[in-house]
């Protein structure tokens, strides 16, 4: 059996083995063509070792073997016996191997991985990844042929590495990626080390948690080159931590927590490449490196190093790549880097030098120098970069106040790229850059230039110049003489107000030109651009130019993009473009435009034109005359009251207009008609009355009506639009769907309603939309729905009927829609849903969050199986009544509660009598005053004990509906999750909350009239009794009558 046809059918036994419970795994055998025999097996999942048994039993290549030395028997046991033969050897991957004991304990020292029917010894390389093993199983380190093994990405906690020293023939081992915290030194004398004498030369410790190393762990690894110990906790290292490493030339620290190097490192004098990078280091001194003067590659960046010794690498004669960026280093001496002569690559970025002294390189070939994100600040001059020639030279970010030149000596790399930006530089001298011929890339921005006096006329190759975000303001005809190779020049960010005649003549190369954000004014002059013929992108949006003279852009026939936005425009020159054949796209968006009319001709090729955000008010047939290549119009954002008949007639290609926020705009509907390329039309927020009834277009597929403040659907007549397949009505003031709502329209695929009134659909009403694929009823107010309103919906695939005020759904009214896959029912007011019902149907996913439904419902439908049928909500809320995000409320249990509301009428009546009665009390007593009746003390005693009464009688009333509603609420509160149930209860009883409180402002209403009748009362009669007292002391000249004072 060939490989191919042995390959196919292990991988169809493992599929079919596949289906059985408790996942079994698979292995293929892969035949390699080498002497001696050599094979591949790689398992994957628990063991089904059996199927490579069977390939490496059948193998070719042994048969061959024992053909040829005349040792082949035509038995079973023979063919068993050429397994144990010397003669092949098995390279052995093992994935996601599990534990398979029943009390689910890892694979641990006590554990078999390994196939049994493969000899050990016949075992070449191991790869054991991605397992449940805790520790590795002792099999693992009696592979007396082994040369490589591979133990990352598993579980291990702990490791032997002394364990392997016995293996004589190993050289790799790879343990990263683990969880390993401890180094086991344990079961391994060291005469038994000596005497094995092993050739293990890599040892891969990355990615653990390892914080200690005993001492001499390492002591008989005396072939070890490469030691990987990155990504741990190590925060410091003992004397001895490394004895016996005497040949190690790569030694990876990065990413632990070392605070300092000390004289640990000592010992490796023959070391090559050694990383700190990433660790606590603050200080760098003389002895760290001293005995290394082997060492290449030295990485000391993403550290704290705040100080270096300036004889610190004085001893590292071979070294050729420092990298101290991203430190705290504020300084380096003119000897730094003095016997460093082989130095090729330095990164010193991102630290917090203020100055690099001048001839610190001098002597070097620095091939790769990055200075940038420091704080270097005064003039930049020839000397600083003596021994440089990094052709991208980067400075930025720094704070450099001047260039005074850069000059490069004897390099073979001429610089290529010079990155100023992000400086204070305000001063560059003419002669800064005389002796970069080969410069490309020039940037220059964000600095604090006012003006570009310095000469760049030598610059001939010079393609890319940036000095934008500075404070130029005039460009003269001399500053960018000779540049002819220039083609993005970045002008913008800056205060320029003028720009002279003839000063872009030399750029024939120039493809992009950016000067927006200026603070041009009045106009741009004639011609000013006419000999940039190369010129393709221009941008001058957001400046202070109020109009384009004629010919304005002229001469620039290359140019396909115009942005002209965000800017105080308000004219434009009937020949403005003239001679720009080429334009594709021209934006004029968000000016103060009142209209448009210029030569078309002249822009006959634009195809994407943005008029939006101006003041346009009328669009006649002239405006767009004669652009036959126009796609898309964007007129939104405007005044535009009236289109004419024929605005758009000669625009034989135009597929999309945007209308949009045209708030007065009048249409008449049949604007649109004979447009045979018209497919996409928004006259989102357009308020003016408007149908198509007369409309016979027969080519737009999208239509944007949304914020129009429609109400009604049927007097529109969309449906004399016949190929629409889109609709968007949302968000206007529809109040309802019926059956002449959406007459004939056979291609509609997607009706967007949300965001309306609606709160009633007619049954029928999309018998005559049956493509629709996606109903958004989003945001309505439809409080049930009628059997057959979705009738004719038999392609529908998403239905969108959240925030409604739905109180239950059926799927049965979906039973003539089968397509249906995505319903979305959250934030209604539904309490129950037969989800059994659902997995009968091609539903595939239900949000009903936000709505009543019992907890119960959704926990026990955590048990089911639901096949394919996904219940959640589109918005998960952990941070209320939930199951797994999908808010609900607890049931609540069935209480002959003791309402409040059984008392009300009796209560209110018993406060009205009680008023009434008191009332008539006090209108009496007013009525004998009135009289001239004398009323005596005990009589008004009386009466002021009988309104006492009444008061109190209401308090008594107050008080008992009070405590009624106070005992109602508090047997609420006593269940469990009272909140909700009392939130809950009070939502869905709105009306017997309202009547309970209604007693309860009745007797205090009551009690306030009584207290004001009784202090009047009782005011009139002191003031009665202080009136008698003072007649009967004064002159009378009153009659009496009985005894009693005949009062006027």
């Amino acid at each position: 059996m060939d490989f191919k046809n042995l390959a196919l059918f292990l991988l169809l036994i493992s599929i079919i083995n596949g289906t059985k419970s408790d996942h079994e795994g698979f292995c293929i055998f892969t035949e390699f063509d080498t002497s001696p025999c050599t094979g591949n097996v790689v398992c994957d999942g628990n063991r089904i070792y059996r199927y490579a048994y069977d390939s490496i039993r059948s193998w070719s290549c042994l048969n061959n073997h024992y053909y040829n030395t005349g040792r082949y028997y035509n038995s079973y046991a023979s063919q068993n016996s050429r397994l144990d033969s010397d003669y092949y050897q098995i390279y052995l991957k093992i994935y996601n191997l599990r534990s398979k004991s029943s009390d689910g304990i890892p694979l641990n020292k006590d554990s078999s991985i390994l196939p049994t029917q493969i000899p050990k010894s016949n075992i070449k390389s191991l790869e054991v990844t991605n397992c449940e093993m805790v520790s590795l199983p002792d099999e693992v380190y009696n592979l007396p042929k082994i040369t490589q093994i591979q133990v990352s990405h598993n579980d291990l906690t702990t490791i032997n590495l002394l364990n392997f020293a016995k293996n004589y023939n190993l050289l790799n081992i790879n343990a990263s990626n683990n969880v390993i915290t401890e180094l086991d030194d344990s079961h391994m004398s060291t005469i038994d080390l000596v005497r094995n004498g092993n050739i293990i030369s890599l040892i891969d410790l990355s990615h653990n948690l390892i914080s200690e190393i005993p001492n001499n762990y390492f002591k008989n690894f005396d072939n070890l080159l490469h030691l990987n110990l990155s990504h741990n906790n190590i925060n410091s290292f003992e004397i001895l931590t490394f004895e016996g490493l005497s040949k190690l030339q790569t030694l990876y620290l990065s990413n632990n927590k070392l605070k300092d190097i000390g004289h640990t490192l000592m010992r490796f004098s023959d070391l090559l490449d050694l990383t700190l990078d990433n660790n606590e280091i603050t200080v760098i001194i003389e002895p760290n490196f001293k005995v290394m003067s082997k060492l290449e590659k030295l990485n000391l960046s993403s550290n704290v190093i705040q100080d270096i010794e300036e004889t610190a690498f004085q001893n590292l004669s071979d070294l050729q790549v420092l990298d101290l960026s991203n430190n705290k280093i504020t300084f380096l001496s003119n000897i730094f880097f003095k016997n460093n002569n082989k130095l090729k690559i330095v990164y010193i970025s991102y630290n917090a030098f203020t100055t690099i002294p001048p001839e610190i390189f001098s002597g070097k070939a620095i091939e790769q120098f990055h200075m940038f994100n420091n704080n270097i600040t005064g003039v930049i001059d020839s000397t600083m970069f003596n021994g440089i020639c990094e052709p991208n030279l980067d400075l930025s970010n720094n704070k450099i106040l001047a260039i005074k030149s850069v000059i490069y000596k004897n390099c073979i790399y001429p610089i290529e790229s010079l990155n100023f930006s992000k400086n204070i530089i305000h001063n560059i001298s003419q002669e800064a850059f005389k002796t970069l011929e080969s410069l490309v890339d020039l940037d220059l921005s964000y600095n604090n230039l006012n003006y570009i006096d310095f000469n760049v006329s030598y610059l001939n190759k010079l393609e890319y110049l940036n000095v934008s975000h500075n404070q130029i303001k005039k460009i003269t005809k001399l500053v960018l003489k000779n540049l002819t190779s220039l083609k993005i020049l970045d002008l913008s960010q800056n205060a320029i107000i003028e720009i002279e005649n003839n000063s872009f003549d030399d750029l024939l190369s120039l493809e992009t030109l950016y000067l927006n954000d200026n603070l041009f004014t009045n106009s741009l002059k004639s011609h000013i651009f006419q000999k940039l013929v190369a010129l393709k992108d221009l941008n001058i949006m957001n400046t202070r130019t109020f109009t384009y003279e004629n010919e304005t852009f002229s001469g620039m026939t290359s140019l396909k993009v115009l942005n002209s936005s965000y800017g105080e425009l308000s004219t434009l020159d009937y020949a403005a473009f003239k001679n720009t054949g080429s334009l594709e796209i021209l934006d004029l968006s968000h000016n103060i435009l009142e209209k448009f009319f210029i030569d078309t001709v002249s822009i006959a090729s634009v195809n994407k034109l943005y008029l939006n955000n101006n003041k346009i008010r009328t669009i006649s047939k002239e405006t767009f005359y004669g652009l036959t290549n126009i796609d898309t119009v964007f007129l939104e954002n405007n005044n535009i009251v009236s289109l004419d008949a024929d605005s758009f007639t000669s625009l034989t290609k135009l597929s999309h207009v945007y209308l949009d926020h045209n708030e007065e705009l009048v249409l008449n509907g049949t604007e649109f008609d004979n447009l045979s390329s018209l497919v996409h039309v928004s006259f989102k927020s357009v308020k003016k009355h408007f149908n198509f009834q007369s409309s016979k277009n027969t080519t737009i597929n999208k239509l944007d009506l949304s914020y129009c403040g429609i109400t009604e659907i049927y007097p529109l007549f969309i449906y004399k639009i016949k190929r629409m397949s889109y609709l968007n009505l949302s968000s206007n003031k529809i109040k309802f769907i019926d059956k002449h709502s959406f007459q004939s329209m056979p291609y509609l695929t997607v009706l967007d309603m949300s965001s309306n009134l609606i709160t009633s659909i007619q049954p029928g009403s999309f018998l005559h939309t049956k493509e629709i694929r996606s109903l958004n009823l989003y945001g309505n107010d439809i409080p049930s729905l009628q059997y057959g309103v979705f009738d004719g919906l038999e392609n529908m695939h998403k239905l969108n009927l959240s925030s409604n005020s739905l109180h239950s759904f059926e799927v049965n009214l979906l039973h003539k829609s089968p397509a249906v896959a995505i319903i979305s029912l959250n934030d209604n007011l539904i309490e129950k849903i037969n989800f059994d019902k659902f997995m009968d149907t091609h539903v595939k996913k239900l949000f009903i969050g936000g709505n009543i439904i019992p907890c119960n419902d959704l926990i026990k439908l955590k048990a089911q199986d639901l096949g394919e049928l996904e219940i959640t909500a589109e918005i998960l809320d952990y941070h209320s009544e939930n199951v797994d995000g999908v808010t609900c409320r607890t049931d609540l249990v069935e209480t002959n509660y003791q309402t409040p509301n059984n008392n009300i009428l009796s209560n209110i009546t018993t406060a009205f009598d009680t008023l009434s009665n008191a009332m008539e009390i006090f209108r009496n007593t007013i009525q004998n005053f009135a009289n001239r009746n004398i009323v005596d003390t005990d009589e008004t005693q009386k009466n002021m004990k009988e309104v006492l009464n009444s008061i109190n009688k209401l308090i008594k009333v107050y008080n008992e509906s009070q405590t009624t509603t106070n005992n109602y609420l508090k047997q609420l509160l006593e269940k469990d999750n009272a909140q909700i149930i009392v939130r809950e209860h009070v939502k869905s009883d709105k009306k017997e909350v309202r009547n309970s409180n209604i007693p309860i402002y009745v007797t205090l209403a009551c009690l306030v009239v009584l207290l004001g009748l009784c202090g009047f009362f009782i005011y009139s009669y002191y003031k009665w009794r202080n009136r008698l007292n003072s007649d009967r002391i004064m002159p009378s000249v009153q009659h009496l009558t009985n005894d009693v004072i005949e009062m006027d």
